[in-house]
């Protein structure tokens, strides 16, 4: 399921739909300089660092920033320095996004151990946006020309602040011993990793937990920042000239699984014509099935993806991004056990024409129907043993397959599908995104108020409000209306002869297992006898082990899908039979 947008909380650029900077009309002129927050200590100052980051953004040149740290009271390169009073941080950020900009700057004072005491920062956006924070306990009061002014408090003591877009607040984590706990502004749990260090060299990774929505790699080097990677939306912000030093640090990726033994991989191209719901498109895919005989009739599924833009395998497209692979681990494991399998890459994804971002789930449904007709068209398909496998979104769009294509759909897999209204899935993972953040109750109960008054907007096809909230769904509206026309619980009422798995990770944050129940409820209230639940403790959204489930965990090295649960998924593929 498609998560909730990262509410600019910390890093802005993580919502999925509003990944672009503001645009605004190039060139920009230079902000003029900020003055420091709060008066100077009239100890001396000396530099502590500076220098400039090059952002990068799934790979492609994101902007730079440039940054310096003024320690105030000693010897800056004396780290034992007794009588340091604290320090300065001035940053100034410039994203660029095709032709448009964004430009960003502030002054943050910490004290001698980079608790934060004031500061001041500026953004383009909304007219031009100041927001000052102060205050004990911190406040940060945030004022535009175009959109309404903002507050938000520290629920507790905080030890780290981290505006958004600007890397070099990440400074700190690396000039304090590690490992160590953090508490970030307005009141988030940071974990801080102990150093991995590159054989040879003073250079070492800091892997950074964010309240478990987030995990950022630091490379440290003596005390000082050198570069930032967020893999899970793809962000680097790195020194010039240590990419490569950098990227040492990782650990070598495993890459895509391989096509197991005895199975072919096939090329094929599934057209969609126009519709009422959706532009045509042609969806590159792959046709995997056992080697052999090609007449031998054989049970067959259609691998569907999750939301967001996929490819074929389930995973995101270029640099960072979730990469486990699901549908080609599904894949091999229903190869092995004689079932031929069709996935496909998203629409406007990878090596699919058509455009992702305007498509709605009616979109993705007549993709999938597609997709069906393409299948049971291969002369070794077993036309009564077709089975659609959807995961998270995927597993909606499966369900409404099954109930259009009666006569082809023998049995569907539903793989941690959403079984509520998607304005309640969303609004829960934002409540839990809003509480990791460490917002005070009363912020979380005001943020969720707009967000509800959004969808209820979008439910009667009326236009977004104008809060804060309500912008954030902005361009993906289309999408959220469409999901909100249909009623897939009423959908799975009515199918009373089609074979059901639903699977689900208890430890999933993304979908629970209250969805889980809800469709198998569905299902059976129609008399269907064949409805099975598999619950996993400690699977997460992707059925990989994690302890939390927590979405920064998904993109941890030495991932694996669970070999049980695709066992269980294979089974029921294998004894399906069209009543």
């Amino acid at each position: 399921m498609r998560a909730a947008p990262a509410l600019s909380l910390l890093l802005s650029c993580a919502s999925p739909r509003t990944a672009a900077p503001v645009p605004v009309p190039v060139p920009v002129p230079d902000l003029e300089p900020l003055s420091a927050p709060v008066p100077s200590p009239a100890s001396p100052s000396s530099l502590f660092d500076a220098g400039t980051f090059d952002l990068t953004l799934r790979g492609k040149p994101f902007g730079h920033e440039s940054f310096s740290i003024e320690a105030h009271g000693a010897d800056a390169n004396d780290d034992t320095a007794s009588a340091l009073a604290g320090y300065t941080l001035h940053s100034e950020v410039q994203l660029v996004f095709g032709s448009a900009m964004r430009l960003m700057d502030g002054v943050l004072a910490t004290d001698r151990s980079w608790r934060p005491v004031s500061g001041r920062f500026r953004d383009v956006k909304d007219g031009g946006t100041i927001s000052v924070l102060e205050g004990m306990p911190l406040v940060l009061r945030g004022t535009a020309p175009f959109a309404p002014p903002t507050e938000r408090s520290a629920s507790r003591a905080v030890e780290l602040f981290l505006a958004d877009h600007t890397m070099s607040h990440f400074a700190p984590l690396c000039a304090i011993d590690a490992p160590a706990r953090r508490v970030a502004f307005p009141g988030m749990e940071v974990t801080v990793g102990a150093d991995e260090p590159r054989p040879g060299g003073a250079l070492a990774r800091r892997r950074v937990d964010l309240g478990g929505t987030m995990r950022v790699h630091l490379a440290c080097e003596r005390g000082r920042l050198v570069g930032v990677e967020v893999p899970l939306v793809g962000l680097a912000a790195i020194r010039p000239g240590r990419a490569a030093d950098v990227a040492a640090l990782a650990t070598p990726s495993a890459g895509k699984p391989p096509l197991a033994t005895g199975l072919v991989e096939e090329a094929r191209t599934v057209r969609v014509p126009a519709g009422r719901h959706g532009a045509p498109a042609e969806l590159a895919c792959a046709l995997v099935r056992p080697a052999g005989d090609p007449r031998a009739p054989r049970p067959a599924v259609i691998l569907l993806t999750g939301s967001g833009p996929q490819d074929r395998d389930g995973d995101t497209v270029g640099p960072g991004g979730v990469k486990p692979a699901l549908l080609k681990v599904l894949a091999n494991g229903l190869g092995e056990a004689g079932v031929i399998s069709l996935r496909c890459d998203d629409r406007g994804t990878a090596s699919s024409t058509g455009t992702y971002g305007e498509a709605t789930l009616d979109t993705f449904i007549g993709d999938a129907r597609a997709m069906l007709a393409t299948l049971v068209r291969e002369r070794q398909v077993d036309r009564a043993r077709v089975v659609v496998v959807g995961h998270s979104e995927g597993a909606v769009v499966a369900t409404h397959v099954a109930a259009r294509e009666r006569a082809r759909v023998a049995a569907i897999a539903l793989l941690a599908g959403p079984g509520r209204d998607i304005d309640v899935v969303l609004l829960e993972q934002i409540e839990r995104t809003l509480d990791a953040a460490g917002l005070t109750r009363e912020e979380v109960a005001k943020a969720l108020a707009h967000h509800r008054a959004a969808f209820a907007a979008m439910r009667a096809g009326e236009p977004l409000p104008e809060t804060a909230e309500g912008k954030e769904w902005v361009g993906g509206e289309p999408w959220i209306r469409s999901h909100l026309r249909r009623d897939t619980l009423a959908t799975a009422a009515g199918l009373a002869r089609v074979g059901v798995l639903v699977a689900q990770g208890e430890v999933d944050r993304q979908v629970t297992m209250a969805d889980a129940q809800a469709l198998v409820s569905a299902f059976r209230a129609s008399g269907n006898p064949d409805v099975t639940l598999a619950r996993y403790p400690s699977l997460d959204h992707n059925f990989a082990r994690s302890a939390t489930g927590a979405v920064a965990d998904y993109v941890d090295e030495g991932r694996a899908i669970d070999p049980a649960f695709i066992d269980d998924v294979v089974a029921f593929v294998s004894r399906v039979r069209r009543r």
